[in-house]
């Protein structure tokens, strides 16, 4: 940190590097000073971006529905899948899925409504997580 002392009405004051982006300055007028901060950066501040969708190349090709459901889910061409496994909003295990020839049905029927994990393993151990809404 490279500070310089510097007298302000009889009192010093330190002045210089902040150990940010950026230098503290003081300047004084009519026995009263003035405070800022530059923050050496010319690059205006980026604009926030909102999130949409995320891109899941694991998730691609599988689709579930109907999705909010009232009893049951259909997972069409889950015969690319190792495991098919139903969790709660917490990830705590809830039962395993059977896969049924191309498909697989996911049972919501005998559960209270509110939102349910899906995840789903393909044979190269790649584990994608799914939600579902259970009316």
């Amino acid at each position: 940190m490279n500070d310089d002392a510097n007298e302000f009405a009889g009192a010093p004051l330190l002045i210089g590097d902040m150990n940010i982006a950026g230098r503290l300055y003081m300047s004084a007028g009519g026995g009263r000073g003035i405070i800022y901060w530059d923050d050496a950066s010319s690059k205006p501040e980026p604009e926030p971006e909102t999130v949409t969708d995320i891109h899941d190349e694991g998730a691609q090709g599988l689709l579930m529905y109907p999705n909010p459901t009232t009893s049951t889910i259909t997972i069409p061409n889950a015969g690319t899948l190792r495991s098919v496994t139903l969790l709660d909003e917490r990830g705590k295990r809830i039962s395993s899925v059977r896969i049924q020839g191309d498909n697989a049905i996911v049972s919501l029927k005998d559960l209270p409504a509110g939102i349910y994990l899906i995840e789903l393993v393909d044979h190269r151990g790649s584990t994608t997580i799914r939600r579902a809404v259970k009316k």
